[in-house]
């Protein structure tokens, strides 16, 4: 599983497979799908104090194709608890079909909606601005400007550099 989830690649652990010193590619799918299965979208020990935040991705390659064939489609998703929970069960070795992976994957949406009403009465005050001049705000009409002057001229971290004496303050 971590030779899987590192390289991603069939050919390495069939080929190390071969040799004696994992098991097959076929063989860590079926745990990957075992495990999904035994898991579930059941988060086990969650309590109340908990935060479950679920973040999900989707990709896609040669999705605009002339026939419509060899696209790919893919959705990641994780959860993440705070604070953290530990856990470990057994995964039976089982044979998952396609149709179950489809009928566990689903999670159900739930918005975030306040209840409190504080946030209308929060009010901020005035901050004073002090008037600060700033010495580099010419420099890009300068660096442009210098075109004009030569046909050679630095980049603009050559014109930084040669403005800039010390520290840059950011």
């Amino acid at each position: 599983m971590q030779l899987h989830h590192h390289f991603s690649s069939r050919f390495l652990i069939d080929s190390l497979n071969t040799y004696g010193f994992c098991c097959s590619y076929s063989e860590v799918q079926r745990f990957e799908r075992s495990a999904a299965v035994c898991q579930g979208t059941d988060i086990p020990n969650l309590t109340p104090d908990q935060v479950v935040q679920y973040a999900a991705d989707n990709v896609d390659h040669n999705k605009i194709t002339i026939d419509g064939q060899n696209t790919f489609h893919g959705i990641r998703m994780i959860a993440t608890i705070t604070p953290a929970t530990n856990s470990s069960y057994h995964i039976p070795r089982i044979t998952v079909p396609t149709e179950d992976i489809c009928s566990i994957g689903h999670v159900n949406i739930k918005y975030f909606t306040s209840v409190a009403v504080g946030i209308r009465s929060l009010s901020y005050q005035s901050i004073s601005l002090p008037n600060v001049e700033d010495p580099t705000s010419a420099i890009d009409a300068l660096w442009k400007a210098s075109l004009l002057l030569r046909p050679k001229r630095p980049g603009w971290s050559g014109l930084m550099q040669m403005v800039q004496k010390g520290e840059h303050q950011g």
